[in-house]
């Protein structure tokens, strides 16, 4: 009887541990920079419909000076990804796997807007850096997108009203 109490109270502990919300400070994911948990595809609810501005970028592991418009991001339940670059708006597809791992079924769209040499080097940048991202992590009100050496990093944050 002692072991099956402890067995079903394990099991629902577990389970418990399964559901963390970002904001529910899991042993998963507690802390710094790039730190938090996993968006998987059961949890894509956690990013969606809220609108991301970028805070930081670096790229093959240098810091990447933002200028003017930050660029933005928002992804949808089903999996579309829409946003602005600095100077055009961009759309396209991305797929997040069971585990996190994100893919990019085609090539992000864009409008064809010309602006000042700097914000579009920034933009053609961004760009390339966030189909890079092989994984979302989200800790608090941070996203953190990375590539598969982990040498680009985007952080994106929520902005406060």
């Amino acid at each position: 009887m002692v072991r099956s109490c402890w067995l079903i109270l394990s099991g629902v502990l577990l389970s418990m541990a399964g559901c963390a919300t970002p904001e529910g400070g899991s042993s998963a994911g507690a802390g710094g920079d790039g730190d938090g948990l996993v968006v998987t595809a059961a949890h894509l609810d956690w990013i969606t419909d809220v609108q991301w501005t970028l805070e930081r970028m670096m790229v093959q592991g240098r810091p990447y000076p933002l200028a003017g418009d930050p660029p933005t991001v928002q992804f949808g339940a089903d999996g579309r990804i829409t946003g602005f670059g600095s100077i055009n708006r961009f759309f396209g597809l991305m797929q997040i796997e069971a585990k996190g791992r994100v893919r990019w079924p085609g090539s992000l769209g864009s409008t064809r807007m010309a602006g000042p040499p700097g914000l579009m080097r920034q933009e053609e940048t961004f760009m390339q850096a966030i189909q890079a991202v092989k994984q979302w992590r989200i800790a608090g009100t941070r996203l953190y997108g990375h590539d598969a050496e982990n040498s680009t990093e985007l952080v994106f944050s929520v902005p406060t009203p």
